[in-house]
């Protein structure tokens, strides 16, 4: 007889507290993740610490992005890229703006009076 294995213990709470500024550390390479700050000022120096290496490193990769220069074929794409998505953008439009009218024409009925309609004459006798 084949006894089945005891489940798997659960898993412990999360404190976030301890976990935010540790993943945040993960996430921005700051001392690569290996000694953890345990006291809460030691917490906030490495979060100040770790925001201010990522500010620093999307400004350093913001201005390295300003000094490349397009060539002519690289802006006709770009301009090609951009004619689709706003094509694709008007579509959407349209089709909002159409729904919308359908549903002003089923859920808002006008009263309409048409006893001061004439038929038009083709010809007077």
């Amino acid at each position: 007889m084949v006894v089945p294995p005891p489940p798997p213990p659960p898993p412990p709470p999360i404190d976030s507290s301890s976990s935010s500024p540790s993943s945040l550390l993960l996430l921005a390479h700051d001392r690569a993740g290996e000694q953890v700050p345990t006291t809460l000022f030691g917490r906030l120096i490495a979060l100040l610490s770790a925001t201010f290496g990522i500010l620093c490193a999307s400004l350093t990769t913001a201005t390295l992005g300003n000094l490349i220069l397009f060539t002519p074929a690289e802006f006709s794409a770009i301009a090609i890229m951009e004619r689709e998505k706003a094509r694709g953008d008007l579509r959407v439009i349209a089709a909002n703006m159409s729904l919308l009218l359908l549903l002003l024409l089923v859920l808002l009925p006008l009263p309409v009076s048409y006893t001061h309609l004439t038929l038009p004459t083709i010809c007077s006798v």
